[in-house]
């Protein structure tokens, strides 16, 4: 396997660490539910659930979701959603199964899904998420977003504005009311760390134009 020449390998080292935030250990749940309470995508909701058990749980590969499976006809289904955002494998419980409807097995309800972890945050960084339907952010007890259902595809923009660092969060989705079902959260740069990036991609590419110069040096 070759190196990328170290111009290319700082480039892209600059460019995963400017205004992200990162997540590990994602864990998730979904729960089989009507559409009253799938509108009410919140935690508070997912706690008023009780001791019942969820129908599904599962791992995330990571917190920049994007679940939107081509929704139509008998593809609309818990499976189709969840692998479409990069699970590759969930235990189905409590009578679920990944052929059912996330409209219900009955088809006349919906799905709550609960993502949580920890996630690394700076003080002001801002989060999009387009979702269609309800859909709630909280980190450290701080509420991101809280969007009820139901819902055409909305894009949503907001700011974390608690302290910088690692602390967890808790993500509620409700697909309700009928198809489409579309969940894709990103974080994106900070304002202020823009400057900082481009001047690094100037360093680098300084760098890698002095690399080209003794190059063509040497070969005279």
């Amino acid at each position: 396997m070759k190196q990328l020449p170290l111009f290319v390998a700082s480039a892209l080292a600059l460019t995963a660490s400017v205004g992200l935030a990162h997540a590990s250990s994602i864990t998730g749940e979904l729960w089989e539910v009507t559409n009253a309470q799938a509108s009410n995508a919140t935690p508070a909701e997912i706690a008023s659930l009780g001791a019942g058990l969820p129908g599904a749980t599962f791992t995330v590969p990571s917190f920049n979701f994007s679940f939107n499976p081509t929704d139509s006809g008998s593809i609309y289904t818990l499976g189709t959603f969840l692998s479409s955002g990069g699970v590759s494998s969930a235990t189905y419980i409590n009578g679920a199964a990944s052929t059912d409807s996330l409209a219900g097995p009955s088809g006349a309800g919906g799905t709550l899904f609960q993502f949580t972890g920890s996630i690394t945050v700076t003080s002001g960084e801002t989060f999009g998420a387009t979702h269609d339907d309800g859909l709630t952010l909280v980190i450290d007890g701080i509420t991101v977003f809280n969007e009820s259902g139901p819902t055409s595809a909305e894009f949503t923009e907001a700011a974390y504005t608690g302290p910088s660092g690692t602390y967890a969060f808790d993500l509620v989705y409700g697909e309700c009311c009928g198809p489409p079902a579309e969940l894709v959260l990103a974080q994106t740069p900070l304002p202020a760390a823009l400057p900082l990036f481009a001047s690094g991609l100037g360093v680098v590419g300084f760098l890698g134009l002095r690399r080209k110069r003794k190059a063509a040096a040497l070969a005279v």
